[in-house]
């Protein structure tokens, strides 16, 4: 029961990491990963220019309405693909190890993210 506490820790932190990165327009990530992913899923950054001439200052975001802009836009609709990625990915290092508690897992992690992105914002 304790090293299963300890993977569901370990992942939901993962998986609040991710997907914060993945649905705030904020963050370009390295080498404007986060940022390409976005763009490539139809999600388009709206910016105020700066009156300094700067890059500008991120105001919103509007994507082209396809299944993945919709879901990169949302934390509470990413969470649990990204959730299921996560626990595929320990489950074929040897992170977790394979039964039912695997589904439990997953939609512990999936609820404990969005628990912990309604306290923190």
């Amino acid at each position: 029961m304790g090293d299963l506490l300890v993977q569901a820790i370990f992942l939901t932190a993962a998986n609040y990491l991710i997907v914060l990165y993945l649905t705030d327009v904020t963050v370009q990530g390295p080498f404007d990963l986060f940022e390409r992913i976005r763009s490539w899923a139809g999600i388009n950054v709206i910016r105020m220019n700066n009156i300094d001439g700067g890059e500008g200052e991120i105001v919103d975001f509007e994507h082209n309405g396809s299944f993945l802009a919709k879901v990169l836009s949302c934390h509470r609709c990413s969470s649990p693909y990204v959730a299921a990625g996560l626990v595929l990915l320990a489950l074929a290092i040897g992170f977790v190890t394979p039964g039912w508690a695997d589904i439990i897992l997953w939609l512990a992690i999936t609820g404990a993210t969005i628990f912990l992105f309604d306290l923190l914002e």
